[in-house]
């Protein structure tokens, strides 16, 4: 009897994110030598031509791109003032010296742009100021041990009201922890239950650098709270390389970028 060959079993193919982070700067200086944030190590300031770069890869793409944002330098109230914890000058937050309407050019840039942008929450300016000091980092410190809880509530909280100031309408589902610093398995105590509170249903981290006080459910994916975790692994390329060639195994779901890996000096010049 004559058999025909097997077929090869159909195979799915890997799903691919790209994630970006450090959106929402308007500084690029890295300022950590001198108690400011990293920020995005830029050459230059940022203007709104750099969320267009945003939002055409996500639109050449044919796919949402998630953008880790940080919204502290759009404070236009100014209301950090009142949160001495989230920014290096503490009860002296004016913001930064950027004319109004770029912001609200920018603004404009992201919201029409909802198709191919995913507002995602990175933090307000990333660190935690101790009575003045810069640490690391936003949510959990070096030892990746989480904050105090009402203060992490605090930022978030005004996070949500900076968004407000532009009228940002679609809450960010995701959170990037900034500096990678993360923990997971306290579902009581723990950062996911606060998080939830606040709508959001994903994280985007790396186990190996995260406080685990359980291990993740399925290896490179857990839950807790209503929030599921997802392996985003390393970034091959550094976070302040501008305008960087393209550096990736295609071996994992997640492409974890940088928002000054895809612009240029230029702002002119950032397609």
């Amino acid at each position: 009897m004559n058999l025909s060959p097997a077929l090869p079993m159909p195979t799915i193919p890997m799903p691919l994110l790209i994630s970006i982070e450090d959106a929402g700067w308007w500084k690029g200086t890295d300022g950590s030598d001198f108690n400011e944030p990293f920020r995005t190590g830029m050459p230059r300031n940022h203007a709104p031509e750099d969320y267009l770069a945003l939002a055409d890869l996500g639109r050449l793409l044919d796919m949402k791109v998630l953008t880790g944002f940080v919204l502290g330098e759009w404070d236009r109230a100014p209301i950090l003032q009142n949160l001495p914890s989230s920014t290096w000058l503490g009860k002296n937050w004016t913001g930064p010296g950027v004319d109004l309407e770029q912001k609200i050019k920018a603004a404009e840039i992201i919201k029409h742009a909802e198709n191919y942008m995913e507002f995602g929450l990175h933090g307000l300016c990333h660190e935690f100021w101790n009575q003045g000091e810069m640490q690391r980092s936003e949510f959990h410190d070096a030892d990746y041990k989480m904050r105090d809880p009402d203060e992490i509530r605090k930022h978030l909280s005004f996070f949500f009201k900076i968004m407000d100031q532009y009228g940002f309408g679609s809450r960010p589902k995701t959170f990037i922890p900034p500096a990678l610093k993360h923990s997971f398995g306290d579902p009581d105590k723990g950062i996911q239950k606060i998080l939830a509170e606040f709508g959001i249903e994903s994280v985007t981290l790396m186990f190996s650098k995260a406080r685990l006080y359980s291990r993740p459910q399925a290896g490179k994916m857990a839950w807790e709270n209503d929030v599921l975790l997802v392996e985003r692994g390393e970034s091959e390329i550094p976070w302040n390389r501008v305008g960087a060639e393209p550096e990736f195994k295609f071996d994992r779901p997640v492409m974890a970028l940088h928002w000054a890996n895809i612009l240029h000096p230029d702002p002119g010049k950032n397609l």
